[in-house]
């Protein structure tokens, strides 16, 4: 009989609170460790999730036994007292004596069923799939009872038979079960459903249990029963009931005995909320978002537009609350409380108040229709009795509608609107509002005033009842749409005149602050601009700086100022100040304030260097030195900030600042052994203006170099084979200083494993040879001496050599065309082969054809220059045939381009009308074969 692990644990987790009666724990030296097991009285096996209190005096310690039904802690030494027990089994306690600093283990514990107790036991059965059956495979089956779970687990060893046997005590004969039968590779897999898990399930039902007769059921487990157990466990979530709830079983009944299962545990289950959205006055509102609250995944619908019903199906009878909103214009409303009863729909009205926070939003609407009413739709904003009081004079309704738009082209609202309910009423409010603006539409004159009025709810909308307009003053509106571009020490401002245009405005003021807190009205501004929307500042010190910008009319020898715009803000770098605090920390030895000014991603050129640094301590060492007060000082500079030769410039978001200086010390401790060619000293820093970090620095002097040679080439390709030579040419540098030149070569295209194989000592040469190497590619490189012992960068390679597998197939392609032999031509070219003449473009099937083309001299034709291409095979060519239109697969793998000519020159082809004087044959390695990929006719 296998060996099996019994166990049941509590789901339900019941959280204690401890930390106020909680004791120190004893000393070390005062405690000793207890261990022991549970085992079943029946069979002698371990018993997991048994609860285990074990005491001593006022410390309790709280264990639960693993799955060999093991349990162990430590505890103050004296007399112990246990307690075991687990549901299904009668409790058990023993009392022990432990020593101080003692080892105990306790006698097991037997645990014995409770009177009446059943055991359930069966076959658990697996489909193939996951988990893996080629592995160890861990089997739980558990029985679940409310919160609590009795489970049994097995090993089932690899590559055997996709069932497990179990056996489960402590049940009752009253309940329903549900048992699940879980299988993974991992124990830890087995006791929860997921993705490595395999899980069966299947039914219990007390009356297949009930048989007084029997103390042991057996139960099997399988894949077949998953569709009713699934609809069983949607009948309890939607109805919020357990398994052995009263009237459950009736209901188990349909589902089990149902063609579907699913459906008429649906139908036993849910219902339909329906019903109609009205507003406060009991018109229809449609649009609105009807939500069953608490539901998950959520259930809710749209209300009709037309009259505002609605229907939400297969709500779960165990909701209770219904909510409707139609933000922002309604608030939510709902109801909490909601019989629904399986298959009976529930009706519902909901009534949802309007919201007094877009009474600011409806105002703004009608004003802007009292400018602009030619759409007519003015009076849906007012109420049939509403009344227009302007500086003392009242004017009713339909004498308003008709000249407030004629009266004033724009009517803005301010932006503060106060309202307060008119005797708590849900539908009636007073305004007020301290800044509304209109403008006579034949002087332009722009005015504020206090608005004041009520407003009703109807129409579905906050209507006007009465609108009140006085405290006449005159001003201009604020520009707007600010933007404030930072740079070196400036502050660029712009703005958009008001809209629409106000030719009352005469100009603008412009305000700065350090917070973004309004200036004062009666602030000084910093600047001022006539009709024009830019203003500079420049001069400022780096900080975070808010601009501000304010409309001004002179009326009448007074200045009227609109309000202020709204703020921009900018962060201003003075990259000259960054430099002088680095210095100053320099000066000051501060060394970690000096790189917390350096950039991310920092460089600079070390004096002599011809490469870039980005070492940022070193560049402090050295900087520590360059400004260093002590002697002696290997190199050091001077700032001449006040010199006229100071400059500064931006480009993009950095600013480059260059300084010169005088060159105090000599370099030679730093190069006892030669003198060194420096070339003027001129610092150059570079600051980011969007940090205020140092990118770059310069010393600026700089070592002479010679320069490199160029036009570098071999004028001797087409006869190297004969020759045995390779012929070598360049034009020399512009060096006063120069004092010769060095040639090597190397097989690879790498100049730094390249082998000397010519010391040029004359200057004045541009031509040298050396030995060929036949059949094979060689690069050759030049660089130049100077009298200082340096040499120049190498110079571009010139690659001799070409294999003669490619030569041959080049040169069989031509003859091939030569002979206007079409089958030969395929032979030696790529299937997706192009000839281009000139612009046009040919397929290889084009050029079989050989139309108007003829070859008047026959090969072979003289090599008048090659070049290797893409010599990585691992880089793809991003530009194909290097000049051709199009690009094809195979231009990934060109290779090589070899130019061909007739011996003395002249015509090589003729083709459509064009002579060409030259061809090119570009080869590529298409499947490990060397093809002809595409060849050019050039005139």
């Amino acid at each position: 009989m296998k060996k099996r692990t019994i166990y049941i644990f509590i789901i339900v987790l019941v959280l204690i609170s401890m930390t106020a009666c909680k004791k120190k724990d004893p000393p070390s030296s005062s405690l000793g460790n207890i261990k022991g097991t549970v085992l079943s009285n029946e069979g002698r096996d371990p018993i997991y999730g048994v609860k285990v209190e074990v005491a001593s005096g006022s410390i309790v310690k709280k264990l639960e036994t693993n799955q060999n039904g093991e349990y162990s802690t430590a505890v103050p030494a004296g007399n112990i007292v246990i307690t075991a027990s687990r549901a299904g089994y009668i409790a058990q306690k023993v009392t022990v004596v432990l020593e101080k600093n003692a080892q105990l283990s306790v006698t097991p514990i037997l645990l014995v069923l409770e009177e009446n107790a059943i055991s359930i036991e069966g076959t658990a059965t697996f489909a193939a799939g996951v988990p893996d059956w080629s592995a160890n495979v861990y089997a739980e089956i558990s029985i679940m009872d409310d919160g609590l779970k009795y489970a049994d687990m097995e090993t089932i060893k690899a590559g055997t038979l996709k069932t497990s046997a179990y056996r489960i005590g402590g049940l009752r004969r009253d309940r329903n079960y549900i048992i699940s039968a879980r299988a993974a590779n991992l124990p830890g897999d087995a006791i929860k459903d997921g993705p490595n898990t395999q899980t069966n399930k299947s039914i219990i039902r007390k009356s297949e249990i009930a048989d007084p007769e029997k103390s042991t059921f057996t139960i099997n487990v399988g894949p077949e029963t998953n569709a009713l157990v699934a609809a069983i466990e949607l009948y309890l979530a939607n109805t919020g009931r357990k398994l052995n709830d009263d009237g459950v079983d009736a209901d188990l009944d349909a589902i089990q005995s149902a063609a579907d299962p699913r459906q008429r545990a649906i139908e036993l289950s849910t219902t339909t909320v329906q019903g109609t959205i009205q507003d406060i006055l009991g018109e229809p509102l449609g649009e609105a978002t009807v939500v069953i609250v608490g539901s998950n995944p959520q259930k809710s619908t749209v209300s009709d537009i037309g009259n505002g019903t609605f229907a939400i199906t297969e709500v779960p009878i165990r909701y209770q609350s219904v909510s409707a909103g139609k933000a922002p214009r309604y608030l939510t409303a709902g109801q909490d409380v909601l019989e629904l009863v399986a298959g009976v729909p529930c009706n519902v009205t909901l009534l949802l108040v309007p919201n007094p926070a877009v009474i600011t939003g409806d105002l703004n609407a009608a004003a802007v229709l009292m400018a602009d009413n030619s759409s007519g739709a003015l009076s849906g904003w007012l109420t049939d009795a509403f009344s227009y009081t302007f500086l003392g004079v009242a004017k009713d309704r339909a004498t308003a509608i008709a000249e407030l738009p004629a009266a004033y082209v724009a009517v803005y609202p301010g932006p503060d609107t106060t309202y307060q309910s008119i005797g708590g009423s849900k539908t009636n409010f007073s305004f007020g509002n301290d800044n509304w603006t209109m403008r006579r539409e034949t002087t332009f004159v722009r005015c504020s005033y206090r608005a004041s009025g009520t407003v009703q709810y109807g129409n579905k909308r906050w209507q006007l009842v009465t609108l009140t307009i006085e405290n006449e003053v005159r001003l201009p509106k604020a520009p707007t749409a600010l933007t404030v571009t930072g740079g070196d020490a400036s502050a660029d401002v712009g703005w958009t005149a008001p809209v629409p245009e106000d030719a009352e405005i005469d100009g603008y003021r412009i305000y700065r602050t350090d917070t973004a807190t309004k200036p004062a009205d009666a602030a000084v501004p910093i600047g001022s601009t006539g009709i024009g929307s830019s203003y500079l500042e420049s001069s400022l010190t780096t900080g975070r700086y808010y601009y501000w910008v304010r409309s001004v009319d002179e009326y009448s020898g007074v200045e009227i100022l609109s309000d202020y715009s709204l703020p921009k803000q900018v962060y201003v770098v003075n990259a000259l100040e960054t430099v002088q605090q680095f210095v100053a920390y320099a000066l000051a030895r501060e060394e970690d304030s000096m790189t917390g000014m350096l950039a991310a991603d920092f460089k600079w050129m070390p004096v002599g260097a011809l490469y870039s640094s980005t070492n940022k301590t070193l560049f402090v060492y050295d900087m520590l030195e360059q400004f260093g007060t002590t002697a002696p000082i290997a190199c050091r500079w001077d700032l001449q900030l006040s010199d006229p030769a100071f400059s500064r410039s931006t480009l993009g978001g950095n600013t480059t600042i260059k300084v010169p200086g005088s060159l105090a010390g000599r370099f030679s401790d730093l190069y006892p052994d030669r003198t060194r060619r420096w070339l003027e000293v001129l610092e150059t820093w570079e600051v980011s203006l969007i940090d205020g970090k140092l990118r770059y620095f310069n010393a600026g002097a700089r070592e002479l170099y010679p320069g490199a040679p160029t036009a570098f080439t071999c004028t001797n390709m087409s006869t190297l084979e004969e020759d045995q030579i390779v012929d070598l040419a360049w034009q020399k540098p512009n060096d006063p200083a120069l004092a010769g030149y060095r040639i090597y070569r190397n097989e690879a295209n790498d100049f730094s494993m390249a082998v000397e194989v010519a010391n040029v000592t004359n200057p004045a040469s541009t031509a040298h040879s050396v030995s060929y190497i036949s059949g094979k590619q060689i690069y050759y490189w030049i660089v130049a001496c100077d009298s200082y012992g340096e040499v120049s960068a190498p110079s571009t390679p010139v690659l001799t050599g070409v294999p003669n597998e490619i030569r041959e197939l080049a040169e069989n392609f031509l003859n091939a065309s030569y002979r206007e032999a079409a089958v030969d031509v395929k032979k030696y070219t790529t299937v997706d082969f192009y000839a281009y003449l000139l612009k046009s473009q040919y397929t290889l099937a084009s050029y079989c054809n050989f139309e108007d083309f003829g070859m008047p001299v026959a090969p072979p034709y003289e090599l008048a220059n090659y070049r290797v291409l893409n010599q990585d095979p691992a880089v793809s060519s991003s530009t194909g045939g290097d000049g051709w239109n199009e690009i094809r697969v195979s231009d990934d793998r060109l290779r090589y381009e070899l130019t061909f000519i007739v011996k003395g020159g002249g015509t090589i082809c003729t083709w459509s009308g064009i002579s060409c004087t030259n061809i090119v044959v570009q080869i590529a390695n298409v499947n490990d074969e060397w093809k002809v990929f595409a060849a050019n006719f050039l005139n």
